[in-house]
């Protein structure tokens, strides 16, 4: 049976099915799943948000399948004060340590009585730590990151360290972004809170 699950990611865990150095995974979050699944992709280990993990290999191929430029958005808190000239270059394309310039992104300031930076990115790429390594160009570094959306699925109802079954319409929508037909079926019935897991809070 295919299975797809939205976990709400905490920080302080790693995106893995397992960890040889004994660091806590997020399959720890997921306990009693009635089938082992994947993460799609990966968040890294202070990074908390929404994360699909799933026994689908061909829908995972095809969502982290550069050509597909599946959308991710992140609400990333910036250090100090980034400029319009800063929020400009995060726009168009910045050039990172080893060369490499990012696509364009989807860049607003969110609103905040902060004298750190609130910002929204979406970035249609998955590159290695992307959204640190785009800060760090412009000569900031991120304090905070929170994966708010990936593709049509956001953690909406979710609390950070819950998970849920996706549902039909989620995963038909899912399906049609990366051209895949409606055959496989997502019940929306197993969840798992955070309660049920004996991971103290952090």
């Amino acid at each position: 049976d295919l299975f797809y699950v939205l976990l709400n990611k905490p920080k302080a865990c790693i995106t893995a099915v397992t960890d040889d150095r004994g660091r806590p995974t997020v399959m720890d979050y997921l306990p009693n799943l009635p089938v082992p699944v994947k993460p799609v992709g990966r968040l890294d280990f202070y990074t908390e948000g929404v994360l699909l993990l799933t026994n689908d290999g061909e829908l995972a191929a095809r969502l982290l399948a550069p050509a597909n430029h599946v959308p991710k958005t992140y609400h990333v808190k910036v250090r100090g004060q980034l400029g319009p000239v800063d929020v400009k270059e995060l726009r168009a394309g910045v050039t990172l340590e080893d060369g490499t310039v990012t696509m364009p992104a989807e860049v607003e300031q969110l609103q905040g009585e902060s004298k750190h930076t609130w910002l929204a990115i979406t970035i249609h790429e998955g590159k290695h730590r992307q959204i640190h390594r785009m800060i760090e160009s412009l000569g900031y570094q991120v304090d905070k990151l929170q994966r708010v959306a990936f593709a049509n699925l956001t953690f909406h109802n979710l609390r950070v360290g819950d998970a849920r079954e996706l549902t039909q319409q989620e995963l038909n929508e899912l399906r049609d972004l990366v051209e895949l037909d409606h055959s496989t079926v997502a019940r929306g019935r197993w969840r798992s809170d955070r309660e049920a897991t004996d991971i103290p809070r952090r």
